[in-house]
Order: structure tokens, then sequence, then C-alpha cells
């Protein structure tokens, strides 16, 4: 973690680097940066004497502090050899959803002298735990993570927010870990899905996902679909949501295949992830159910943009603005690198709801049928 007088030294330097070639660009004022940064004028001082002893800057009595006529040639000689890292966790690398952050990350840290550092999880969090020591161990100057799903957070996650070592969480929030976070909007992704299905007449509307495990992502989905319901009164039935499955689970399809089997008054279903929706569209042709004359889909579908001449049916999708995550959780990281923020930011990033061909209206003709599926 940078000491005060490092935080004041950076923060000059990146002001004497953007305005180098202003010979005699005046720099904030002593008293000015003890107000932002909350330090003593000694540490200011500090970080003023080490900036002249690089030649970067003069300081002229009763004007102010300059920057020097040196500090263009020295900076550029210096441009190419400073390289400041930052670390990337992701937990998988197979879908477009973490692709599009991988590049929302690559271009806010193109315009910067920051770079990434990428390591991938594969949803183990001992994997995750030894990426972090491997990180800090490096030197980079702060993390961005999309933590692994789990009840239990790693000690290693829990002592790096202790110390406020920069870090930003993607797509997560952990209870009672104090981080920056940035996410979609996913209850709202999810109450406005349902909402949709309740609007064409469906009552009996199924959810599809991975377990909970503590993760908020999740969790504030499933609060999405019980807020629609509620407010429409129509009943929540546990039964009516399969939230068990694993991440790379080798029963998915009997699973969900039962799921169906179990629940056969389903006129709906909303699906968690892209990965699940392939998994389900699978199941549901095995089962000759016909989509959306059958049941209706409502999918998060990062992964299907654009795609939909390859696809069964066009489908009714969320689509998460990933490329601004990314873009976002880098800009929050570089900032609280170079000067912290005082107070914790959850920025949460609307997502964009597409009515396609997979959703059409309930048809009242199946409401007996489906009944008795149900009794039977």
């Amino acid at each position: 973690m940078q000491n005060k007088t490092e935080l004041v030294k950076n923060y000059l330097y990146d002001i004497i680097n953007k305005n180098k070639s202003e010979t005699n660009f005046l720099l904030p004022s002593e008293k000015a940066l003890c107000l932002k940064f909350g330090v003593s004028r000694i540490t200011v001082k500090n970080a003023l004497q080490e900036l002249a002893a690089e030649n970067l800057i003069y300081r002229h009595q009763g004007k102010g502090t300059f920057i020097s006529f040196e500090a263009k040639q020295k900076l550029h000689n210096e441009k190419q050899k400073k390289i400041n890292l930052i670390g990337l966790v992701l937990p998988d690398l197979n879908s477009n959803f973490m692709l599009n952050i991988i590049n929302g990350v690559e271009r806010y840290l193109s315009e910067t002298d920051y770079r990434i550092v990428l390591y991938c999880t594969q949803f183990s969090q001992k994997k995750e735990i030894a990426a972090l020591q491997e990180l800090t161990a490096m030197g980079v100057a702060g993390i961005l993570i999309y933590p692994v799903d789990q009840e239990i957070y790693s000690q290693e996650l829990r002592k790096l927010i202790n110390s406020r070592f920069p870090l930003v969480f993607i797509d997560r929030t952990l209870p009672r870990l104090n981080a920056h976070s940035v996410m979609s909007n996913h209850t709202l992704d999810v109450k406005m899905a349902t909402q949709h299905l309740l609007e064409l007449g469906h009552r009996n509307i199924g959810i599809i996902s991975t377990k909970p495990d503590g993760t908020s992502t999740i969790i504030e989905r499933l609060k999405g679909y019980d807020m629609a319901l509620s407010a429409n009164h129509i009943p929540i039935h546990r039964y009516y949501k399969l939230y068990d499955l694993e991440n790379y689970d080798e029963q998915w399809e009997e699973k969900i295949s039962l799921f169906f089997q179990k629940n056969r008054s389903l006129s709906a279903v909303i699906i968690f992830n892209s990965d699940l929706c392939t998994k389900t569209l699978y199941v549901l042709e095995k089962l000759h159910k016909h989509i959306p004359d059958d049941i209706s889909v409502v999918a998060y579908a990062d992964d299907y943009s654009g795609m939909d001449k390859f696809l069964p049916i066009p489908l009714t999708s969320i689509h998460q603005n990933t490329l601004l995550l990314g873009k976002t959780a880098a800009k929050i990281l570089i900032r609280n690198i170079v000067a912290p923020d005082e107070f914790t930011q959850n920025i949460k990033i609307s997502s964009e709801f597409i009515i396609k061909g997979s959703t059409k209206k309930f048809s009242k003709g199946r409401s007996s049928e489906n009944a008795a599926s149900r009794s039977s």
C-alpha cells in the first residue's frame, strides 16, 4: 500500500507527465495538496523534495512550484520503461461475457501506463487464493477480480480488503466485505424479464440457475423474480426454482430434465446464464418441447449476441453491458491507486432487455392441461 508521501508524489508525477511539454507549468500549491489528500505540510514538502531531486520540478519563492525544463526529456526517456501492472482475476475464459470484460479493461488501460496480468481460476477458490498471492508478490498496483461463488470468502481476500489494497470486484459484491464493485443491475434485470412474462399471461414461471452460495449476483436475480411475482400477487413456489447446479456440473442434463418433468405446469422459464441456456435448449428439444408454443424462454444471452441465425429461435434475452463493466471497473481501480476514495463505490450498470421470438402470449387452452399435468 502506498504511504502518504508516495500518494502525493504519484499524483504530482501524473500532472507533470501530462503537462511536461509546457515549460514553467504551475503545479498545485502546498496548501491545496494538503487539503486534497488530508496530509500535513511536511508530507507534501517531502514529496516535492523527491521530485526536485529528480529534476522534474523547481520552486520559485513566493510564486510556486513549476515543471522543469528537464522534465520533458527525462520523462520521454523513461516512458518506455515505466509500466505499471494490475491483476485481472476471472473464473473462466470460455464466454463472450468474460472476453468482453477483458476488452473493456484493456480499452481503458490503453490510455494509461497500466497493463494487466491475467489469471483464470476455473471457479476454484484454491486457484483464486494462489492468484492473489502471486499478484501481490509480483508487486501489482491493484487487482480487478470476479470472485468465485463461495459462502466462505478466502482469508486472502479479507487480508487485501482490510489493508485497503486497491481492489475492485467485477459483477459481484460479497456481504461484509467493504470493497468497490461494478456490476449489472441484476434485481432490475430479472424483475423486468419476469414482468414481461406476466404481461404475456404466464403465471407458472420457472428459474434455472447455478447455486447462490452467498454470491450477490444470483441472490439479487432471485430477488427480482420474487419481487415481480409478489407485486402481481402470484404465489412463489420453491419447486419452480432450479438452483442447485454447479459450475461445470457433470449431471446438468439429468437435473434440468428432472426439473421439467416434475414441473409440467411451467409455461415459461428464465435462465440465469448463457451456458445454462445452451443446456436448457438442448434438454427442451430432447423432451420435444417447442419454443415458444410449449414454453416461453428468457435468458441471459451475452454469448449469443448477433448469433440469431444459428439458434433454433431468436431469444428474448437480457444483454449485460460487459464492455462498460470492464471499463468502469478499470477506471475506478486506477483512480484508487492514484488517490483512494474515502467511501466505497458500488456501481450498477443497466442491461438491455431485448424481446424476440422465444416468448409469446400464454394460451389459455393450455391451463387445464398444465393443471392436470401438475396434479399427475
